[in-house]
């Protein structure tokens, strides 16, 4: 996938043209919490990467970057250093979608995450912050949440199988008992 040029004209492939669109108007559809994140349509920053490449990835990290880095004060960062928090956010939080970045950036200028300890970059810290914190929280509840039907499920399935099984065992304690009574009664009439 990628531009697709034509002479002059550079061409955006449809994923590009609904990051694109996405990326210009991300503020007004920020996300209020980690489910809400993840239940947006969207994909993780490595699928970003995959459909639509390195340079629209990384263009998109860079709105985000920027945008957040100027709110707090930060804005004069050079493009070396936006790239640079790019590749950390890109190689350490792949998982994470766009729109948590956005949520998580967001939240983090309006100081959600507290005081950012010194020689810290905010925007790590922040992201970090969310990952090993509620995000780790709302999946694991949530995977709980899928598993409890399927456990119950199995549950009954075991109950099932164990009734059938002593059942059996009693259907067979009876065949025993009834070849042994029958065995006894022979032997006697023998004697």
């Amino acid at each position: 996938m990628g531009v697709v040029k034509t002479g002059q004209q550079v061409m955006l492939t449809p994923y590009e043209r609904q990051l694109q669109e996405w990326v210009s108007n991300y503020a007004a559809q920020v996300p209020v919490s980690a489910g809400a994140a993840l239940a947006t349509p969207g994909d993780s920053i490595a699928a970003v990467r995959r459909k639509a490449g390195h340079e629209a990835l990384n263009a998109a990290l860079a709105v985000l970057i920027g945008d957040a880095m100027e709110l707090t004060g930060q804005g004069g960062l050079h493009a070396n250093k936006i790239a640079t928090l790019g590749k950390v956010i890109k190689s350490k939080y792949f998982h994470l979608r766009l729109s948590e970045i956005a949520m998580v950036l967001q939240r983090g200028i309006a100081g959600e995450y507290g005081k950012v300890p010194g020689g810290t970059n905010p925007l790590l810290y922040w992201i970090a912050r969310y990952d090993g914190g509620e995000r780790t929280d709302y999946c694991a509840a949530r995977a709980t949440s899928h598993r409890e039907p399927y456990e119950k499920y199995f549950e009954a399935q075991d109950r099932k199988e164990i009734q059938a099984f002593r059942q059996q065992v009693k259907e067979q304690v009876k065949r025993k008992r009834a070849a042994a009574l029958a065995e006894e009664v022979a032997n006697k009439n023998q004697t």
